[in-house]
């Protein structure tokens, strides 16, 4: 009797435990083809930097090709994914919101980026993705820098000329017309045949993105252009979800996502840096693009134009863009 009724607690006081040690299993998914990108880089440590915050009670599994890269936005929004990596710029034509990072002249730096993020756009992103797209954002953080790739060198602004060029967001597709170039839409993982087969002539792709697609294969030359400067990616869990998991959990996931948002824009320097040499080694020239160049295509004319067109899509969606630009000048002083 003593033996069996030991038993009957011993089952008792696991059943009770169990609840508390059970595991939940997410699914992610992910643009896949640029696993060497800084989006890339950080969409593969979002399963480890989790399971270490939740002691491995939250297990995510990644899924790089189950949905369409232009559609993640809306799986995450129609409960058909449990979280995504979610691409900022191929969302600017929607949600303008997405787009603040693209603005020539407003966010110049990753430092000046991070700042206004930790002050103030952070929650304005967080919202966006809440609002539209029935998301809960647990971490923010950058792509590397986007060169112009091409078989030409694009030294000078004269260079863009009747150029077809590929690129990914509103803000950069404007300015490209405002210089003469012919902006054009190709999905990345096509990019560097449409380069080799003459479709496009240059392209916009981020560093480490090039060194996954092999974009070395299409393109001698690479340029730094300061068309769209910061290009953003969110981790965004379904608002269905997140509400699911118990309040213990909620924290230490958040706790955990945060330093690992902390962690990515403290390394992002030396990373885009690393980047950047390997495709130099690859057999890539850097160009170095003279700042008188630069400024030539930041006329008072093209930012009024390009500013002009996102406060549109920010009025779309209910969002004052003038406001929004008035308040990260303050934060950053800037007249």
């Amino acid at each position: 009797m003593r033996t069996l009724t030991l038993a009957l607690i011993a089952i008792l006081a696991a059943t009770i435990a169990a609840p508390s040690q059970a595991q939940t299993t997410l699914r992610m998914a992910i643009l896949g083809g640029v696993s060497q990108s800084g989006y890339g880089e950080a969409m593969l440590g979002v399963p480890e930097a989790i399971a270490k915050a939740t002691n491995g009670k939250v297990k995510v599994e990644i899924f790089d090709s189950l949905i369409p890269p232009t559609q993640l936005a809306n799986a995450l929004r129609d409960g058909r994914i449990d979280m995504i990596g979610g691409v900022h710029p191929y969302l600017t034509g929607e949600e303008a919101r997405f787009g603040i990072g693209h603005l020539p002249g407003l966010l110049t730096t990753m430092e000046e980026y991070k700042l206004v993020l930790d002050a103030y756009m952070g929650d304005l992103i967080a919202e966006a993705w809440k609002t539209r797209y029935n998301g809960h954002v647990v971490a923010h953080g950058l792509w590397y820098e986007n060169p112009h790739f091409s078989n030409k060198p694009l030294a000078k602004l004269a260079d863009f000329k009747g150029m077809k060029i590929r690129t990914h967001n509103a803000e950069a597709a404007q300015m490209l017309t405002l210089v003469g170039a012919h902006p054009t839409q190709i999905a990345a993982s096509e990019m560097t045949g449409a380069l080799q087969r003459g479709v496009i002539d240059a392209l916009s792709t981020e560093w480490g993105s090039a060194i996954s697609l092999n974009v070395q294969d299409g393109a001698k030359y690479m340029a730094v252009w300061n068309f769209s400067v910061n290009l953003g990616w969110s981790v965004v869990f379904s608002n269905a979800v997140w509400d699911k998991l118990p309040a213990d959990v909620k924290t230490q996931v958040a706790t955990g996502m945060k330093a690992f948002q902390e962690e990515r824009f403290a390394n992002y320097r030396a990373n885009s840096a690393k980047k950047r040499d390997t495709l130099v080694a690859k057999g890539i020239q850097f160009v170095e693009v003279p700042a008188e160049e630069q400024q030539k295509a930041f006329t008072e004319e093209n930012i009024k134009t390009v500013y002009a067109g996102w406060y549109e899509r920010a009025a779309k969606v209910g969002v004052d863009g003038p406001a929004v630009v008035a308040k990260i000048r303050e934060i950053l002083k800037k007249k």
